[in-house]
């Protein structure tokens, strides 16, 4: 077999035991609470709330689409309009990504395995891991990663900051990035990935959703880890690892990369 040298994998949920974007919330509800004890507690989350239910009123249903191309259209306007929305509410104004940092180092869970799979493999000084998430923060994928994967190559949105005239860094609330859907991820993949000559080496990419299956379906081997996907596939090789419970999956990808984890 080839030697694989590239891992390219999603963030939320694939890493993680649950997405990052409702632990973003209870962090800006904690981190207001504690510095201003006149911030009612809860009141982001119920801000939370009214965004999250127009952001899900007006989701494109995936079987709407006539093509998953249109699809993904559709959804990016939402995704943008959605960002908008949330950085006009401020939720997540004025904090230091020394606190987004800590917090996210405290309480984002990564599945079993995942993170000693990362581990052995980055260790070696050669292979190369990269993160390609459409999560809002960076410091949050750092923090959980615990510095496995170098910052440069975590490629995601992230919250804005903002410096004030004491030379601090405080975020606006504003979202910026441009990766909203998996057209976007296979955009960057193709771009930063697939047209550099890597020696014959082979690229795995591990996702969980709808928005990963474009670059899946173009790395040499690509891993869908879905809990109800019951279909396995192979071509470009498609492969769902999820039937064997939680930690299934990453157990799986130490074999398939020759891990002893």
């Amino acid at each position: 077999m080839q030697k694989i040298s590239r891992l390219v994998v999603d963030f939320d949920l694939t890493l993680t035991i649950i997405e990052s974007a409702p632990l973003m919330v209870n962090f800006a509800d904690y981190s207001a609470a504690k510095r201003n004890s006149n911030h009612c507690k809860n009141q982001h989350r119920r801000s939370w709330a009214e965004l999250s239910q127009e952001y899900r009123r007006v989701y494109p249903k995936s079987q709407s689409a006539t093509c998953l191309v249109g699809y993904f259209e559709a959804a990016s306007k939402v995704e943008q309009e959605s960002y908008q929305r949330i950085g006009d509410s401020k939720i997540f104004r004025n904090f230091t990504r020394s606190e987004l940092f800590e917090y996210g180092k405290r309480n984002i869970t990564l599945h079993p395995f995942a993170k000693e799979v990362l581990e052995k493999f980055g260790s070696t000084g050669v292979n190369q891991i990269y993160i390609l998430s459409l999560c809002w923060n960076k410091d949050f994928i750092d923090a959980a990663l615990g510095g496995i994967v170098d910052r440069s190559k975590i490629w995601s949105n992230d919250l804005e900051f903002a410096k004030t005239d004491c030379g601090g860094e405080y975020t606006s609330g504003k979202i910026v990035g441009d990766i909203f859907t998996g057209l976007d991820k296979l955009s960057i993949f193709r771009e930063r990935i697939k047209k550099i000559d890597f020696d014959g080496s082979l690229t795995v990419g591990v996702g969980d959703s709808l928005n990963d299956v474009p670059y899946l379906l173009e790395c040499d081997v690509g891993i869908l880890y879905l809990r109800s996907f019951k279909n396995r596939k192979s071509g470009n090789v498609l492969y769902d690892a999820s039937n064997g419970g939680q930690d299934f999956a990453w157990r799986e990808i130490a074999n398939l990369l020759e891990l002893d984890v």
